[in-house]
């Protein structure tokens, strides 16, 4: 079994930096954060799983003078497509942590860097915990565990365990924001022991994720047993319940006005623009 967050053998480790610096050539910018996302990220993933790059990019000050609003996201694959790269304007990146985008205040935090830039991280990551909206970030990880689960439930996709996994994941993300109003952690390991009380549910869901993780084919991997299955389906009533007491606390803040109380976004992105 690969550790968690094991680097990307050397071969694929090469393909990803070739691409993100082939992109750079191509684009005329620079990429200040290049990451895993997603499984890889959380701990969930196989040696067999895809590879979720996420980066943030940034254009000379030039670029940003056009009176024609310009393309702010690239989206491109691998020859294979097991490589998937997803990468937004540093503007953009901004706006969206801004508004307390859920992407945007996990990947400074990812395991797994590819490219970073320094002072960027020491930027972004006190930054994303000013504008972080606890209720928004609920509202997603809930909607996140809903999806997730509804596949589940569907028998959809070609891995029923790692549904399970990552449904299971939504709830206590949302469950840990709820009770500590932080970016929950990424590691399922580290989320599930701050989260699950009981401690032979813990320890069923932690066991059952080491045989997921170490079997040499997912389908060799037993079910969740009839404990597991009936604390995710708790998961599912009580979470989304729990959030909404206490003064309705996952109702959503609005962002700012344009414009007003942004001075540290604004002089974040003129640094990193180095004007």
């Amino acid at each position: 079994m690969e550790p968690p967050f094991a680097t990307p053998p050397p071969e694929i480790l090469s393909t990803i930096l070739d691409q993100l610096r082939g992109f750079e050539e191509r684009e005329g910018v620079r990429i200040l954060l290049a990451c895993e996302s997603g499984s890889r990220a959380y701990g969930l993933s196989r040696p067999a799983s895809d590879y979720d790059i996420r980066f943030v990019y940034v254009h000379e000050p030039r670029w940003y003078l056009s009176f024609t609003k310009r393309k702010d996201a690239q989206n491109f694959f691998s020859e294979d497509r097991r490589l998937d790269f997803w990468g937004w304007d540093l503007r953009k990146a901004l706006t969206l942590l801004r508004m307390s985008n859920p992407s945007i205040m996990e990947w400074p935090h990812s395991p797994i860097q590819y490219i970073c830039d320094p002072l960027f991280l020491e930027g972004i990551i006190p930054l994303g915990e000013r504008y972080f909206n606890p209720a928004t970030e609920i509202g997603h990880y809930i909607s996140l565990g809903n999806s997730y689960n509804q596949k589940l439930h569907h028998q959809q996709g070609k891995n029923p365990l790692k549904l399970f996994f990552c449904s299971m994941r939504g709830y206590l993300a949302a469950k840990w924001v709820f009770a500590n109003g932080t970016l929950p952690p990424l590691d399922f390991r580290t989320l599930a022991s701050g989260t699950i009380g009981p401690d032979v549910v813990r320890e069923g869901v932690l066991s059952l994720l080491e045989e997921f993780l170490g079997a040499p084919r997912p389908g060799e991997v037993p079910p969740p047993d009839k404990m597991l299955s009936d604390y995710l389906n708790h998961l599912r009533f009580t979470v989304p319940a729990q959030c909404r007491t206490q003064g309705d606390s996952a109702e959503k803040s609005p962002a700012p006005p344009e414009g007003e109380g942004t001075g540290d976004l604004d002089e974040f992105f003129m640094r990193m623009l180095g004007v």
